[in-house]
């Protein structure tokens, strides 16, 4: 009897790779997630500053600014007035509002309330509130400086 020599894999070593497999997807995966969400704040955070700068500007050179269409938005404003050169779009689907409001002391101060429509939003809003103030809670999207006349 002449004897065959099989090639291949047993199922034993077949369950033992795919298992190796998922354990380093398992590693891997939340990692790569993790390092996504820190880029969406990053780049919402971005938009931020140069919204602050923006703002900084206008009110060193006009001495602040104007809502011009009565909306109570100011974001719109800087956009026509060429502060800023586009709208923020980092977070699809929210409503960045740019607003004013009166101090205690007198001072005109603005502040950033970012509105998010979905889950995946109020997150990256959250952890930008969390790195801007190291607070979170009911404020979250909610970005205060004190900038004004």
């Amino acid at each position: 009897m002449k004897k065959t020599q099989e090639k291949g894999f047993t199922l034993v070593e077949i369950v033992v790779a795919i298992a190796l497999v998922l354990l380093a997807a398992a590693i891997v995966v939340p990692m790569l997630f993790k390092h996504i969400d820190r880029e969406k704040v990053a780049s919402v955070n971005a938009e931020v500053l140069s919204l602050r700068a923006a703002v900084k500007a206008a009110i060193l050179r006009d001495g602040g600014l104007k809502d011009n269409n009565g909306d109570g938005n100011f974001l719109d404003d800087l956009v026509d007035t060429d502060y800023l050169d586009r709208a923020p779009k980092s977070l699809p689907g929210a409503t960045w509002l740019l607003k004013q409001t009166t101090h205690t002391s007198g001072r005109k101060v603005f502040y950033l309330d970012i509105e998010c429509p979905d889950a995946e939003c109020v997150k990256v809003a959250q952890e930008l509130d969390l790195m801007v103030d190291e607070e979170s809670g009911e404020s979250s999207g909610n970005i205060q400086w004190a900038l004004g006349s």
